[in-house]
């Protein structure tokens, strides 16, 4: 039987949505350029707006802490699935590390551009910063694709989760995938996401709770 620790570690996953819109409202408060017209635009968020980026990294810090023990308790409430569907049990997992991986690598540029001193921040290293940003984000896509998929296939195939929950997880996966598309999946689907499959599985170890939906 599961113990308490793991249903609060499943709960993770929507502690770790919430953190990372919240910090991505802290983010654009404090002006993050969307879409520069010069690279000075981007030295002047940098300067101008550190501790707004700094928060918002912690935040976004502390959110896949949280989410780093959500997918041991995904693991947990995964652990009776067939033989047949241990593969994709790993491969939620490798999507799921991997996103946290890209999530972190996503702030530190911009952290790292906030506290270089104003001496050395100049227009070239600071684009090279917010693009870099920009790349892993788009890593981060597709590596929550890999976690969403897999999801959606457990759910449909083994039960793990409701049908609905694996029918979503497919249809996130599929527009996270679609590289234009992918950003607004990320920002707003995702967080959405996790929060239902926390609170699914949070009550899914519960107390005599079966591993697997009926």
């Amino acid at each position: 039987m599961p113990d308490r620790l793991a249903r609060y570690a499943a709960l993770g996953g929507a502690l770790a949505a919430l953190l990372w819109i919240v910090s991505l409202f802290v983010l654009e408060g404090g002006g993050n350029p969307a879409d520069p017209d010069a690279a000075s635009e981007v030295v002047e968020h940098f300067r101008d707006h550190q501790t707004a980026i700094l928060v918002a990294g912690l935040l976004q810090g502390l959110g896949v802490f949280a989410f780093l023990w959500f997918l041991a308790a995904l693991r947990e409430g995964l652990r009776a699935v067939a033989d047949a569907g241990r593969w994709l049990v790993s491969a939620a997992l490798i999507g799921g590390i991997a996103s946290g991986t890209m999530l972190l690598g996503m702030y530190g540029p911009q952290t790292t551009g906030a506290t270089t001193d104003e001496e050395l921040l100049n227009p070239g290293s600071a684009v090279a910063f917010w693009r870099l940003s920009h790349t892993f984000f788009v890593a981060a896509e597709i590596a929550f694709a890999v976690l969403a998929a897999a999801v959606g296939l457990l759910a449909l195939r083994y039960g793990a989760f409701p049908r609905w929950l694996g029918w979503t997880s497919l249809v996130l996966a599929l527009l996270l995938l679609i590289v234009p598309l992918g950003w607004i999946a990320l920002l707003f689907l995702v967080p959405l996401w996790l929060i239902a499959m926390s609170v699914l599985l949070y009550a899914r170890l519960s107390p005599g709770r079966p591993a697997l939906a009926d």
